[in-house]
């Protein structure tokens, strides 16, 4: 049996790294939990402020045909997002023939830019639309929910978008 005995004069600066190691991973944790340290006697503060509120957007394909709606997200700070939303044809049994999302409320705005369907020969047809957006604060409000219909059979889609 092999046994290996740290040198006595090595003993206090192992005792002294892993003394400090622990402390520090404690002090990490609470970056990382803020309640760990609350929860073992000390005091924490929360970091993490709350969203103002969401808006949803409920995109909805009532057609018999795969489609793609595409939006233009802007956010109060000037950033933008192209998004997009497949669904599946509609079926009353599946659940892929709509897509629900749920944005905080430091959304400026969002524009319906286009619709995307097959024609029923497995072709692409796009369809641009120039709606206005919805802009925060004037006609759509936190807590809202924005909805988009994608309704009638190639090649006479359209898709309509509302608030709620």
């Amino acid at each position: 049996m092999n046994r290996y005995l740290m040198p006595r004069s090595n003993r206090p600066a192992a005792l002294g790294v892993v003394l400090t190691c622990g402390l520090g991973l404690l002090c990490g944790c609470d970056a990382i939990n803020p309640r760990l340290i609350g929860t073992l006697g000390g005091n924490t503060t929360e970091t993490m402020q709350d969203a103002e509120g969401y808006i949803g957007i409920v995109l909805m394909n009532t057609t018999t045909v795969v489609s793609q709606v595409n939006m233009t997200l802007t956010n109060k700070n000037g950033s933008f997002y192209d998004f997009y939303g497949v669904m599946l044809p509609y079926d009353s049994k599946s659940k892929t023939d709509h897509m629900v999302a749920v944005l905080e409320c430091d959304l400026e705005s969002v524009q319906l830019t286009s619709l995307i369907y097959d024609s029923g020969q497995g072709e692409a047809v796009e369809v641009q639309f120039d709606y206005g957006p919805f802009v925060n604060g004037q006609n759509m409000f936190c807590g809202d929910v924005i909805y988009i219909t994608v309704a009638g059979s190639p090649p006479n889609i359209t898709a309509s978008i509302g608030v709620y």
